[in-house]
């Protein structure tokens, strides 16, 4: 049976896109007006660029979400949040500092890689991007290359 049976599946949230990226952008932005975590907690969240993964938050940097590399300044490809993965669904929540930008994926499909919030994240990401930026929007797409890597390409 192919699907997420690894008991990967946390607390398993349950919330609409919407309400889970107001939730990222709260625990990660300094600018929210909601403070749930002191700054303190908030930096032990943040992984170095060279970690994959801190206090339950992963480096999305690493895992290639932007598709950027040196096409803009390092700031813009910063990016960190969480995948999420259980029966029936996949979801990726990412917070974007550059830009002050939480966008929350969620899927009604479970694969074995969680490749589908991945693609979903490179294509809105791209795009939210384009629009702060005033520039055009790039064409993107997600590279799978492992369980939690790939690269999203943009030209």
């Amino acid at each position: 049976v192919a699907g997420v049976y690894g008991g990967w599946t946390a607390s398993d949230l349950t919330a609409n896109v919407a309400d889970v990226a107001r939730l990222g952008y709260d625990i990660h932005s300094t600018s929210s007006g909601t403070k749930l975590l002191s700054k303190g907690s908030q930096r032990l969240m943040v992984p170095s660029s060279r970690e994959i993964y801190s206090f339950a938050t992963f480096n999305l940097e690493h895992m290639g979400i932007t598709g950027h590399g040196n096409l803009l300044p390092d700031e813009y490809n910063e990016a960190y949040g969480h995948l999420g993965a259980t029966y029936g669904y996949d979801s990726l929540i990412a917070y974007f500092p550059a830009i002050d930008v939480s966008i929350s994926i969620g899927t009604s499909i479970e694969t074995d890689d969680q490749s589908a919030p991945s693609d979903a994240m490179c294509l809105a990401y791209n795009a939210v991007l384009a629009a702060s930026l005033g520039k055009a929007e790039k064409s993107c797409a997600f590279v799978k290359s492992s369980y939690y890597g790939g690269k999203c390409k943009c030209s």
